[in-house]
């Protein structure tokens, strides 16, 4: 399957295959196999839940005699049903038999039929013609049925005799008799020796079309798929496609009504073959897993009439409701969208279609973290994350996408690669680098001890020289579908890279690790291969047998060594390691992946809970993660993680809590500055930063909307210099303005004693001008 990229999102064709992948919107194996498309799976459930009139109105829908069908079928359906693999197929004629049997209400012809002047003559009064005669009659078309006894029915009296009374056929064919423009000619035999003859018969009845339900020579003639003839009105044979029994009731049903659509096209000229892909038995491709459904046995009918009510409903409640949403249950974004993938592609491409007006789905295509979960779960390997990032990538380069959706994720990259907090250096006292520690933004912005543990570990262990590079490797300008950025800040690591002699990469980060592998040094590496078959730090932590619940990263999902290699490294420090059912190459992401957070903090809670939550029934052991992001956001959600370096260089009994958005950016500066002066020896000529002083509420709230303790500083520093201030004449207090790009952050302060006091602060994305 061609990968959906920016370039062709757009291309109909394409998404039409993509979304064809998703085999959620297929019937299960019994509706798919019936003929007549019986829903099988909505009246089990019906049945199961007591409303015995939801589960007749069902199957009354779909069959035009349910006394007869629900005594004599010969059940396609059960032949298929995914029950057989696992106990026993549901028994869903008896169901069937149950539902007429315990909620049968009387059938009502249309009230208002349309008036038609066509007329249509069936030969044959068993189940073929009168259900032929039955369908043309309810769209208001005259019919005329010749049989050749004096019953309708035909070889049902004979076969069915032990199961069928008479009294059922009687009801079901009453309604033939009620309001509907059918005619009966019983005892009557037609001439069918010869197509010719039988075009004449009809053109001297005055007939303006034919269907021969019975046995005939002229069967010989007819199209298998139309039952249409070389004569343009006659219609006759038997249409399969399905497995049937030596006699099938169900398949003389379908034969009539197939024969019944043909007819009424014929009748409007239009083609007799379009759009009919879908009828009669085919093999569905819903995908149905079984793993962990119990084996049970069918309920058996304890009378001779049937189920009972409850024996009934506890057969029905066997019926596994075949789905497929493997992708759902194992995600909490689509889960929080109450869709499947299918419906996505739709609305992702409707989305990216419109010209003008309000683009509803950009929501929805920012909140994905683009894991990539979906597509290692889903059986045909949909993956939703191309198509959203190909969304965003569209969006971007159309200007559909709000300058505000990702940008605050944007500064953050941006912050974290500028002089404040980059930083690309051979090793203390070296000329050359065989190696590069590179620990990511979010490890020096989360554990900044760690990583200056864990680079004199690396420089004390590793001969050749490791270099170090602090930064961001430009992931989130790539969710942001920002490639624009995302280049140029891949272009500036290469470039300091190449500068320190191309060395061999050692990444702290999962997904940088993916990302520089991609686009800079193809043998770099996770800095937990080094401890593999190495001593551990003479400060690691001997786990003693305490158990641990690996949580993978996503930027690891198709990456087995390293999964491995985590488990085996923790396996080594003395940890007893449990998994759940989404682990290695499906686990869920812990919601920080996309931007999540940034444009839909509510779903990427969600996401967090989720992939958090996989320990519990089975033990309350620790979360082990080797993204510091998947343990801060499980820390925000309450549960206990740690970090494998953590357990290398860190205090594993520590209780953390996680940083704050103004915490990490700090952490970053100031990780810099202290190796800057203690390992290069190099003196720091920092500003003084602003004392700001404001209530725990407050910083509480800044946090939560997302605005700096460094914006604010920023918007006093900038308003005491250029006195680009008011007074608010009720509290007394400056009120200052800062805009730095699109977003204009505005800040009530006083000055106190050594610095200022914030009062309240707040942003828009407005463009504020002074008259």
């Amino acid at each position: 399957m061609e990968r959906v990229t920016k370039e062709n999102v757009l291309d109909q064709k394409l998404l039409r295959r993509v979304e064809a992948l998703c085999t959620q919107e297929q019937p299960p194996a019994c509706v798919a196999a019936c003929p007549l498309h019986v829903d099988a799976r909505g009246m089990s459930k019906a049945i199961a839940a007591g409303d015995w009139a939801a589960a007749y109105a069902m199957y009354a829908k779909a069959v035009p005699f349910p006394e007869i069908v629900s005594r004599c079928c010969d059940a396609p359906c059960e032949r298929v049903c995914k029950r057989t693999e696992i106990g026993g197929a549901i028994r869903i004629r008896d169901l069937e038999r149950a539902a007429t049997a315990h909620a049968k209400q009387p059938r009502r012809p249309p009230l208002f039929l349309p008036k038609r002047s066509e007329s249509v003559a069936i030969v044959g009064g068993g189940l073929r013609g009168v259900t032929a005669a039955f369908d043309l009659a309810k769209k208001g078309i005259r019919v005329t049925v010749w049989e050749a006894t004096e019953r309708l029915g035909g070889s049902l009296w004979e076969i069915a005799r032990d199961v069928l009374p008479e009294s059922a056929m009687e009801d079901d064919f009453a309604v033939l008799h009620q309001k509907y423009p059918i005619a009966f000619c019983m005892g009557q035999a037609v001439d069918l020796s010869g197509g010719e003859a039988l075009d004449a018969w009809r053109e001297a009845q005055g007939f303006d079309a034919v269907f021969v339900a019975c046995e005939s020579l002229l069967a010989g003639d007819a199209n298998e798929n139309t039952l249409a003839t070389k004569w343009p009105r006659l219609f006759a044979g038997r249409r399969r496609r399905f497995e049937a029994a030596a006699h099938s009731p169900i398949s003389d049903i379908y034969d009539g009504r197939s024969a019944a659509t043909s007819i009424e096209r014929a009748l409007r000229a239009v083609s007799l073959t379009a759009g009919r892909e879908g009828e009669g038995g085919f093999t569905t491709t819903l995908y149905t897993k079984l793993d962990a459904i119990e084996a049970a046995p069918p309920i058996l009918a304890s009378g001779e009439e049937g189920y009972s009510r409850e024996e009934a409903q506890r057969e029905a409640e066997r019926c596994i409701q075949c789905e497929c949403l493997e992708c759902v249950k194992g995600c909490a974004f689509l889960r929080h969208y109450k869709s499947y993938p299918k419906r996505y592609v739709r609305e992702v491409y409707n989305n990216l279609s419109i010209s003008m007006g309000t683009h509803h789905a950009n929501g929805m295509i920012n909140a994905c973290s683009l894991c990539g979960q979906c597509g290692s779960i889903c059986p045909n390997g949909l993956n939703m994350a191309d198509i959203f990032l190909a969304a965003r990538h569209k969006m971007v380069t159309t200007e559909k996408m709000p300058p505000s959706a990702h940008e605050f994720a944007l500064l953050d990259t941006a912050y974290s690669n500028s002089d404040a907090a980059f930083l690309a250096r051979h090793q203390p006292g070296c000329e050359s680098s065989a190696y590069l520690f590179f620990p990511s933004c979010q490890l020096a912005a989360s554990e900044p001890s760690i990583v200056e543990a864990a680079y004199a570990d690396l420089c004390a262990r590793l001969s050749g020289g490791v270099g170090l590079m602090l930064g961001c490797c430009g992931i989130t300008e790539r969710w942001a579908g920002r490639d624009d950025l995302y280049r140029a800040t891949i272009d500036k690591l290469r470039s300091h890279w190449d500068a320190l002699g191309k060395p061999r990469i050692i990444a702290a980060c999962p997904s940088c690790l993916s990302t520089l592998r991609d686009e800079i040094d193809p043998d770099a590496s996770g800095i937990w291969a080094v401890y593999e078959d190495e001593a551990l730090p003479d400060g690691a932590v001997n786990g003693r047998d305490a158990a641990l619940f690996v949580h993978d990263a996503c930027g690891t999902r198709h990456d087995g060594a390293v999964q491995s290699g985590i488990r085996t490294l923790a396996t080594r420090m003395g940890y007893r390691l449990e998994e759940g059912p989404y682990t290695g190459e499906v686990s869920p992401c812990c919601g920080y992946g996309g931007l999540t957070p940034i444009a839909n903090r509510e779903v990427a809670d969600e996401m967090a809970a989720f992939a958090a939550v996989r320990s519990e029934g089975r033990s309350e052991s620790r979360h082990l993660t080797y993204c510091v992001n998947c343990r801060d956001r499980f820390l925000a959600q309450g549960k206990d993680a740690t970090h494998l370096l953590e357990l290398l260089f860190g205090d594993a009994a520590a209780k953390h809590h996680p940083p704050g958005w103004s915490e990490r950016q700090e952490n970053r500066a100031s990780l810099k500055q202290r190796l800057l002066e203690t390992l290069w020896k190099e003196a720091t000529d920092l500003p003084e930063p602003l004392h700001i002083a404001m209530r725990p509420e407050l910083a509480e709230k800044l946090e939560d909307r997302m605005i700096l303790r460094r914006e604010v500083a920023t918007c006093i520093a900038e308003a005491e210099a250029t006195k680009a201030r008011f007074r608010d004449p009720k509290s007394g207090h400056f009120i200052a303005c800062y805009r730095p790009q699109n977003v204009t952050f505005w800040v009530e302060y006083e000055a106190s004693d050594g610095g200022y006091t914030v009062y309240n602060a707040y942003s828009h994305r407005m463009d504020f001008r002074a008259e």
